[in-house]
């Protein structure tokens, strides 16, 4: 496992760096439209190329499920493969913000057995895995262990809440529902699992069809060997087997003691999509 640990982190860093040099160098961000709507740019498939590059080096007969390789999106899944987001935040990218990340996940069929997440521009490295433990690394600093937190009252739960228009007030009821603290949050998928992680926030939820499991996947396996919990909105694990984005949403929090409460006070879940 800290093989495989150690290949996801070079991936990781080497296609984050190529995303600063990219920016750095002025080249182009001109963006094309995928299927499902989300923008990509020149830069998201350079990273690609180059994680995955680093993947199949150390682990030659590897399926890589890519958000940028599409021709993997449908393609039978073995029990051991990798999830891989070159640009996590290509909007962000685009904007000339520094909160997009790189994102590797490896999985043993529906479980994220380790995970990497890498912000380039700050240089911080998130990791973890089974018994591996969960860290946090800026820079050159001492690597830091992660751990998870008890929280006795559900109001002193901070859930992130986006700043978008067309879904704060979803959100926002769900907080009232819940009875919990609503974080008004513009981040990547990335940095909404991280920030459970470094103690921004302690829960977020997710609708259902969102997000895609590479948005999901690295941040899933992190906070697992955190001692946070992960599932969908019906109380049951997320289906990384099938399709791109999860069913059912997900509820990510870094007590687990609280996910009954939470699964039986959310509202209705045709209410969940706006």
């Amino acid at each position: 496992m800290f093989a495989l640990l150690t290949l996801a982190s070079r991936a990781a860093q080497m296609g984050g760096r190529s995303l600063v040099d990219f920016r750095t160098r002025g080249l182009s961000l001109e963006t094309t439209k995928k299927p499902d709507g989300t923008l990509v740019t020149e830069a998201d498939a350079r990273a690609s190329r180059i994680i995955q590059r680093v993947l199949k080096a150390g682990d030659p007969y590897a399926f890589i499920l890519d958000e940028e390789a599409v021709n993997t999106h449908d393609l039978e899944r073995p029990k051991y493969f990798w999830i891989v987001d070159p640009l996590d935040g290509t909007s962000a990218f685009i904007e000339g913000a520094d909160t997009f990340c790189t994102m590797i996940a490896r999985m043993q069929g529906n479980i994220p057995v380790l995970g990497v997440i890498y912000f380039p521009v700050s240089n911080t490295l998130f990791w973890g895995g089974y018994r591996q433990g969960a860290w946090m690394k800026v820079g050159d600093q001492p690597a830091r262990e992660l751990s998870g937190r008890r929280i006795q009252l559900m109001e002193q739960v901070r859930m992130t809440t986006p700043t978008k228009v067309v879904t704060r007030a979803l959100f926002m009821r769900i907080a009232q529902s819940l009875n919990v603290q609503a974080v008004e949050i513009d981040q990547p998928s990335g940095g909404l699992y991280t920030g459970i992680l470094n103690n921004g926030h302690d829960l977020v939820i997710t609708r259902p069809g969102r997000p895609a499991v590479w948005d999901t996947a690295a941040g899933h396996a992190i906070l697992l060997a955190a001692g946070g919990k992960i599932v969908d909105l019906h109380g049951d694990p997320l289906n990384y087997q099938e399709g791109t984005h999860l069913k059912y949403g997900s509820v990510a929090v870094i007590d687990p003691s609280l996910l009954p409460v939470i699964l039986h006070q959310l509202p209705p879940r045709n209410e969940l999509i706006p």
